[in-house]
């Protein structure tokens, strides 16, 4: 047991074929670790916080620490930034290249700094019973959109949309986080199963990832797994989808805060199956190469500190 992953739940993984004990640090006090664990990782905002207490740095100590950053530059506490900085082995995976140049204005060096397409590849450490999933794009009929996530999601210009074409939009959220509204097309429900939130992505005409980033990151996660799963894919532009999805090519793209041109992208995706199909045959193909470069990534990393 080479790895531990500070996450959400309890259990064992194989994580890019490494057998990964994972920690519910919400549960579970992290005071002791075989000592055969040479990496500790996780999301950043479950694995700063504990790097700031003593007990946990003391039981880290020299070790190294993967964190991704699921927040972005713009959105990490100064006092965070030092927390790194003083843990000469803390390094930040991160999943939008034109981040780089700014972890670097806030303080950080290249040593802390590990570009990696948040695929799939991270999903084992982050979701319970993660399995790779074994469906594929199926539109039911009648039509049905698809939004998963949360994170700076834009749900009014979604709704708004949803409205305008007239088709429902299935929106699987934290609603104890964030409780949403329902009307005749919009239609949120709680928290889903991993493979039924894949089941119910896979069965969607389309996968609308709506934005209100601000510069910031988000959405990333869901944008990816549409892309795996070959769903043609409509999202707000913003420099995390710009990374991943070629407009008109792997997905359309429309400006923030537009419901208009939400709306008129889901209509070109509704009516035009051929265009749909070759749009998501794409965006999958795009997908492999940035799933084939994190496991890549990780791989290296993972023997330069001999875990």
């Amino acid at each position: 047991m080479n790895i531990c992953a500070i996450s959400r739940f309890d259990g064992e993984v194989s994580w890019i074929g490494r057998r990964t004990l994972v920690i519910d640090a919400r549960k579970t006090p992290v005071r002791r670790m075989p000592s055969t664990v040479r990496l500790f990782s996780g999301d950043v905002e479950v694995m700063l916080p504990l790097l700031g207490e003593r007990r946990f740095a003391r039981l880290l100590g020299s070790r190294p620490l993967l964190m991704f950053d699921g927040l972005g530059p713009y959105r990490i506490p100064p006092a965070w930034i030092e927390t790194i900085v003083n843990h000469r082995s803390a390094v930040i995976g991160y999943g939008v290249r034109r981040h780089r140049s700014a972890y670097l204005r806030r303080g950080l060096d290249a040593r802390h700094l590990l570009y990696v397409p948040p695929t799939l590849a991270v999903f084992p450490i982050i979701f319970q019973g993660f399995g790779e999933p074994r469906v594929a794009w199926r539109p039911a009929s009648p039509q049905r959109i698809f939004c998963g996530g949360q994170v700076l999601r834009d749900f009014e210009t979604l709704r708004q949309a949803a409205n305008l074409v007239r088709v429902p939009v299935d929106v699987v959220a934290d609603l104890s986080r964030r409780p949403l509204g329902r009307d005749e097309f919009f239609r949120p429900r709680d928290r889903v199963p991993f493979r039924k939130f894949c089941a119910m992505l896979g069965a969607s005409a389309c996968s609308v990832v709506p934005l209100a980033v601000r510069g910031r990151t988000g959405g990333q996660g869901t944008l990816l797994l549409s892309m795996r799963l070959g769903v043609p894919i409509v999202a707000t532009k913003s420099p995390p989808v710009s990374d991943y999805v070629t407009h008109g090519i792997s997905g359309l793209l429309v400006p923030e805060r537009d419901a208009a041109a939400m709306a008129g992208a889901i209509q070109t995706v509704l009516s035009n199956p051929g265009f749909a199909r070759n749009m998501g045959a794409a965006a999958a193909k795009a997908y492999g190469l940035f799933h084939a470069e994190a496991i890549r990534t990780l791989n290296d990393f993972f023997r330069s500190v001999g875990a």
